[in-house]
This record gives C-alpha cells, sequence and structure tokens, in this order.
C-alpha cells in the first residue's frame, strides 16, 4: 500500500477527530475511510472528486451483526482507514479497478464521471483506460459509516445520519481542494440542511467550485433516469463506452444514464466558499 503525502495527512486528519468522537450510534465500528486519491490526482487539472453515497459494510457482519472473517476487519491503524488504497487492485484478475466502494467497483459510477468530465469540455484530459482514469481522480463515500443492519442500508435523506460525517467531508474538500464535485444530489441537500456548503467550502480555504448533481447509482433510481431521458440514444463514438462489456453491472441501465447525460438532464451548481 503505497501512500502518497495527502494520504498520510488525511489519514492524520481522520485519526484525530474519530478519537474525539464516541462510535457513532446505530453504525458498524469500523473507523472511516478517506477517498482514494489517485496517483496523477495532484497533477491533473481540473481536480476532480467523486463522491458516491454511505458506506455499506453489511456484509462483513454476520446474523448477529458480530464481525465475521472478512479481510477489513484483519486491517488495523491507517490500513482500515486507508482501506480504498489498501483494497487498490490493478492486475490481470481484474478488470476494472477495485477500491472498496460498490458503484467504483463496478464500473458505474466511474463510467459516469469520465462522460460527465466529457460533457464538461474536459475530454482530452482525462484518460479513456480505466485504472489510468482512477488515478487521475479521487472517489469517496461522503456517509463516512454504516448503519448496522443485516442488509445494506443508505442515509442519503437523513441529516441525523449524515451529519455524522461532516467534519471527515470537510477534511476532505480542505486535503483534495478539488475544483469538480460530483455528487448525488440526495446527499448534496441534505448536507446542505446540515450546514450550507458555502460554509463548508469557505472552512476549507476552496472557491467558485463546481457541483454536479447526479442521481446515485442504484436500481431505484435507474427507473428515474430512464424516465427523464426519454427514448435511449446512446453514442457510441466515446471510447470509453467499451467499459460497459467489462464491467460487473454490464449494460444494465447505463444506455439510459449515457443518454441522461448526454441530454444534459443533470445539474451544475457552482458555490463560492
Amino acid at each position: 500500500m503505497l501512500l502518497n503525502n495527502i494520504d498520510e495527512n488525511l489519514a492524520k486528519e481522520y485519526s484525530k477527530v474519530y478519537s474525539n468522537n464516541e462510535k457513532p450510534e446505530g453504525m458498524f465500528d469500523l473507523k472511516p475511510a478517506i477517498p482514494f486519491i489517485g496517483e496523477k490526482y495532484t497533477s491533473t487539472k481540473p481536480k476532480v472528486l467523486s463522491y458516491a453515497s454511505a458506506e455499506n459494510l453489511g456484509y462483513a457482519y454476520d446474523s448477529q451483526l458480530l464481525p465475521n472473517d472478512s479481510e477489513i476487519h484483519k486491517l488495523t491503524g491507517i490500513e482500515q482507514i486507508c482501506r480504498a488504497k489498501y483494497f487498490y487492485k490493478k492486475n490481470s484478475d481484474s478488470k476494472l479497478p477495485y477500491v472498496h466502494i460498490a458503484p467504483f467497483n463496478n464500473g458505474s459510477q466511474l463510467l459516469i464521471t469520465r462522460h460527465i468530465l466529457t460533457k464538461l469540455g474536459n475530454d482530452n484530459i482525462f484518460s479513456n483506460d480505466p485504472f489510468d482514469f482512477i488515478n487521475q481522480i479521487s472517489v469517496s463515500n461522503p456517509g463516512k459509516f454504516s448503519i448496522a443492519r443485516n442488509t445494506n442500508s443508505d442515509y442519503a435523506n437523513k441529516p441525523e445520519r449524515m451529519k455524522l460525517s461532516i467534519e471527515y467531508i470537510k477534511r476532505d474538500l480542505a486535503h483534495l481542494k478539488p475544483d469538480i464535485i460530483i455528487i448525488p444530489k440526495s446527499v448534496f441537500s441534505t448536507i446542505n440542511k446540515i450546514e450550507r456548503w458555502g460554509s463548508i467550502l469557505s472552512g476549507a480555504g476552496l472557491k467558485n467550485i463546481k457541483f454536479v448533481l447526479i442521481y446515485q447509482l442504484s436500481f431505484f433510481n435507474n427507473h428515474r433516469v430512464k424516465k427523464q431521458a426519454g427514448v435511449i440514444e446512446m453514442k457510441n463514438n466515446y471510447p470509453y463506452v467499451e467499459w460497459l462489456n467489462i464491467m460487473e453491472c454490464g449494460k444494465l441501465n447505463m444506455e439510459s444514464h449515457f443518454t441522461w447525460i448526454d441530454k444534459e438532464c443533470f445539474d451544475i451548481v457552482e458555490i463560492s466558499g
């Protein structure tokens, strides 16, 4: 696990916040994970942070909600906090980057992030190879904890849950200093109810940040995307469309997401700190 300076500094900040707080009530007792920060993140402009949703770690616990033998429980100290980098895989057995964040592991949000950057006019800056691309950006979950249940449970619309992650999100922004933040619109709105984004950005020393609001990559939201996108008109002249052939989620509803982005149904919000 090779850490860069941002990894190390952010891990120290997370450790300080975590040690000063009690274990979040109703959440699994695993340390919050810092974002995966690509090797070329700091040298790539614009700097892009793509947020998914919340941690879902139910697989790591048994029916009594006790830790099972999953590898994540064997990680200690900085390894657990930097688990996205620890689990990162680039080898013959891995067709897509594995960073322990589902929408990026299965390729869906990685692909959507790449396509949005094309629509924003940054196509020539970013790679069409998924491994090279993820190393140009940073990816993470804004919800740093997982609700203690046997099944996956999201809390994108629950401020009382999301507020547990605000101090970590502030550290993400202060250290990563992104120019573009891609984030589910439900998460964006929930965080804004807890603390105004202008205040969060100001505290992180950021100005004029472009937020791209998307639908969370999930089966339920795919139906919303289809409704908005209308007739699928996916264009095949994007090189990275070939990722669909190797993605774990395959072409399941991703054509609608492409059409949705091509028709610019997503929202862009410019916020100054």
